[in-house]
């Protein structure tokens, strides 16, 4: 129990759950117990363990917003799992398994092995916006004012303005695209 203690105070939940585990075998009535195995499974993103050692889910959320510190444990232990997860990836495709190798080829040779979409534009203006998502369609619209704008904040307002009657078109367009799907 002291090991997970220390793990824990050292911002290494992930490290703390075998122990804590362990140490809940041993004594599974232990609320103390209980209560630090199901937060440690909480701050690594582990929501089913953590609902059976009876800790709230919620609190998750509420440490992400409230408590600088945990947000920094929780993103530094999703960071490690990621690695570890990328590790076991890396394992399995040379394990011999063809999807796990295409998917870290996709990731490590974006050039050659990303997915490609045959596209050929006609000229038609609406086609291509139609293909956009809204998100797509926002940078697209960000990054044309600002290279109209050249960087003047005044001219900038005034595209923006002109501009309304196109962004709404635009809005159409991905509402009518979406309502069709």
């Amino acid at each position: 129990m002291a090991l997970a203690a220390t793990l824990l105070q050292a911002g290494r939940p992930a490290d703390a759950i075998v122990p804590l585990r362990d140490a809940a075998l041993l004594e599974p009535s232990d609320p103390i117990i209980q209560h630090d195995l199901g937060l440690a499974c909480l701050e690594v993103g582990r929501i089913p363990d953590a609902k059976r050692a009876k800790v709230d889910p919620r609190r998750h959320y509420n440490w992400l917003k409230d408590d600088p510190w945990y947000v920094h444990a929780f993103r530094q232990a999703a960071i490690e799992a990621g690695d570890s997860l990328e590790d076991r990836l890396m394992e399995t495709a040379f394990d011999g398994n063809v999807t796990a190798a295409i998917f870290l080829l996709k990731g490590l040779k974006p050039e050659k092995f990303r997915e490609r979409v045959d596209f050929k534009w006609n000229g038609d203006f609406q086609q291509l916006i139609s293909r956009l998502s809204p998100a797509e369609l926002e940078v697209l619209e960000k990054q044309m004012l600002e290279i109209a704008a050249d960087g003047d904040r005044q001219k900038l307002a005034e595209l923006q303005k002109q501009l309304g009657p196109v962004v709404e078109t635009t809005a159409e367009v991905v509402e009518n695209r979406s309502s069709s799907a």
